[in-house]
């Protein structure tokens, strides 16, 4: 006796959570659009690169987990702005004509 799946199971991703839930998408896009929450996180990360920048004048052999760990606070900001963005399909080309290389 074989199983076949009536219907593909597919695990939604946190972001397709986020998006499909009751949140209001909307209103996050209000807040990361807001140019008083983008200067908190300029300052915010100037905050974090000054710490890191004290701490590898203390011990000079983190200074490359010190840029791993600045890297990793931009790619958090990042997904966090790009929360309520979903994926555009990109446009497909228009079919070629055929040419008559014979003409």
């Amino acid at each position: 006796m074989s199983i076949i799946p009536q219907k593909i199971i597919t695990n939604e991703t946190p972001k397709e959570r986020f998006q499909n839930s009751g949140l209001s998408v909307g209103n996050h896009r209000n807040i990361v659009d807001n140019a008083d929450f983008q200067k908190a996180c300029d300052f915010a990360l100037l905050e974090y690169s000054h710490k890191l920048a004290l701490n590898a004048s203390q011990a000079p052999d983190r200074s490359g987990i010190n840029g791993l760990k600045l890297a990793g606070a931009h790619e958090f900001l990042a997904e966090f702005r790009n929360l309520s963005e979903k994926a555009q399909a990109l446009p497909t080309a228009p079919p070629m004509p055929q040419l008559n290389h014979r003409a």
